[in-house]
């Protein structure tokens, strides 16, 4: 193992262990609810109407396991990185 690629994937652990801690901080994401629109709460869009209820409906349905996944795949890729360094001391030391 090079010293160089070593140190590159002890770097990568550290960033994909920061990011999972972010992914396990559970809360709202910046611009959830976010919606703009007229005085009433309908804005115009196109020529129709689509109200803050809608769009927070059609958020739920269509991105109800996103955070979950999101999880599960900074946790898979932690898994990578470890197993990666791992496998690189063990060459290198026989």
């Amino acid at each position: 193992m090079t010293d160089e690629r070593r140190k590159e994937l002890e770097r990568r652990l550290e960033a994909e262990k920061a990011d999972l801690e972010v992914e396990k901080r559970r809360g709202k994401r910046p611009l959830e609810d976010l919606t703009g629109g007229d005085e009433a709460g309908a804005p115009v869009v196109g020529g129709t109407t689509w109200t803050p209820q809608q769009d927070d409906e059609a958020a739920r349905s269509e991105h109800a396991d996103d955070a979950r996944k999101s999880l599960e795949d900074s946790e898979e890729q932690v898994r990578r990185v470890e197993e990666a360094l791992r496998r690189m001391r063990e060459e290198s030391k026989g």
